[in-house]
């Protein structure tokens, strides 16, 4: 249980690191649609690598019990 917390945890945080470093590179930009075309491309994939991740850590958990 303490593992699933730790792995919850990090993985927020982590998404909220990526989230911040995403929006200043799309701020670099002049063209607002633009902004929009790379904000929503990472967080897209990053919302695709966290799921991806969670299902790793939960199978890894269910073949430890």
């Amino acid at each position: 249980m303490r593992n699933r917390s730790l792995t919850i945890i990090f993985l927020l945080m982590s998404y909220v690191i990526i989230s911040d470093r995403i929006s200043n590179v799309a701020r670099m930009i002049d063209s607002e649609f633009l902004q929009f075309v790379i904000c929503s491309i990472g967080y897209v994939s990053w919302v695709g690598i966290g799921i991806f991740l969670y299902s790793r850590v939960k199978t890894m958990m269910s073949k430890e019990c």
